[in-house]
């Protein structure tokens, strides 16, 4: 505590900790909905605005608070600076504005209040909230609503024309929300031919945990590109430095936040018993080598894209696998000889 206008306060006592969730954020309104605990007092705001200057806060709040079974009317303010893990020096007011009549006799009166500041001056995310794409801004549902240029959340959105068929095969347009500061994470989303937002499979945008920038290229290398399977730009780096496609997907989760509607492209759930624990760059060669085989049969195409459901796997589906093998390794394809020869070598 480091304010106080209660007579009894001692300045410098320090109190518990306070755990707050901020949610529905809505910039046009400038609103905010917040929870909050303290010991054994939660609260929740019932009208919260938010206002500030890039990373830079204040939440001013009404709130509902609860303590000993007595609720009463309060008003919050949160400050702080917004980083990609947590809050930068975070600072606390309260004011009591009617305490029920204070039946235990437990509260501070009305018209007093407090202000406390985070002793250690960062308070860390906790929760899924402590992912890396946490704090990155949400995909729009749709490609017309992707603002080029569009400044939001520290960041500014780039709206690029074409997806990479490299990285998201199956994608046909992108988008890129970049971080002012240099080497922070960044948000990619993914769009298909109708502009609909790719919510899943590997044509789905994935974020970054460092943004790819000229100054920042090999970091977004070591931390991004390199556990996808990508080993081009890194002369040290092995099949060991990567992760399984389906880890990486859990791990650099395709944004869908605002609850669109589900759109999985290239997807590779049902694919696992084929492709175990081979990286993604693998996988996207493997859907490519089959797309564009001119002896994959339809029903191969058809099931590597999920469009046939069977159960049990078809018989023919190895036999299948074979016969796009030997053409690829007898033409001198051998990065798809390979992950063919791989995948069937797997397959039970």
């Amino acid at each position: 505590m480091i304010g106080s206008n209660v007579p009894s306060d001692v300045t410098g006592t320090p109190y518990p900790e306070f755990r707050i969730r901020f949610y529905d954020q809505n910039n046009q309104n400038l609103t905010i909905k917040v929870d909050y605990e303290v010991g054994e007092e939660t609260g929740t705001g019932i009208g919260a605005f938010v206002v500030g200057s890039g990373c830079n806060f204040s939440v001013f709040t009404q709130t509902l608070s609860t303590l000993g079974g007595v609720t009463v009317n309060g008003i919050y303010v949160f400050s702080g600076t917004m980083k990609k893990r947590g809050i930068v020096d975070g600072h606390i007011s309260n004011f009591m504005v009617d305490d029920k009549g204070d039946p235990n006799n437990d509260l501070i009166a009305n018209g007093q209040g407090r202000v406390f500041k985070d002793q250690d001056k960062f308070s860390p995310m906790h929760g899924e909230a402590d992912a890396f794409y946490s704090k990155l801004p949400d995909c729009p549902c749709n490609w017309s609503e992707v603002e080029d240029g569009k400044a939001e959340m520290c960041g500014t959105w780039d709206k690029s024309a074409a997806a990479d068929q490299t990285y998201h095969y199956g994608a046909t347009n992108e988008a890129r929300w970049m971080p002012d500061q240099s080497g922070e994470s960044g948000q990619q989303c993914t769009y298909d031919s109708s502009g609909k937002l790719i919510t899943g499979g590997l044509a789905a945008g994935t974020p970054d945990k460092v943004s790819p920038s000229v100054a920042n290229f090999l970091d977004h290398n070591s931390f991004d590109m390199v556990p996808w399977g990508e080993f081009a730009y890194c002369v040290t780096c092995d099949e060991s430095d990567a992760v399984s496609c389906s880890e990486y997907l859990a791990q650099w989760k395709p944004n869908n936040r605002k609850n669109c509607t589900a759109n999985v492209i290239n997807g590779i759930d049902h694919l696992s018993f084929m492709i175990g624990n081979m990286n993604c760059k693998k996988v996207t060669l493997l859907f490519k080598t089959i797309e564009v085989s001119s002896v994959a049969s339809a029903e191969l195409k058809g099931f590597m894209k999920g469009q046939l459901n069977y159960t049990p796997l078809p018989a023919n589906l190895k036999a299948a696998l074979i016969i796009v093998k030997d053409f690829e390794c007898g033409a001198g394809n051998t990065d798809a000889c390979n992950v063919l020869t791989g995948v069937i070598n797997y397959m039970p």
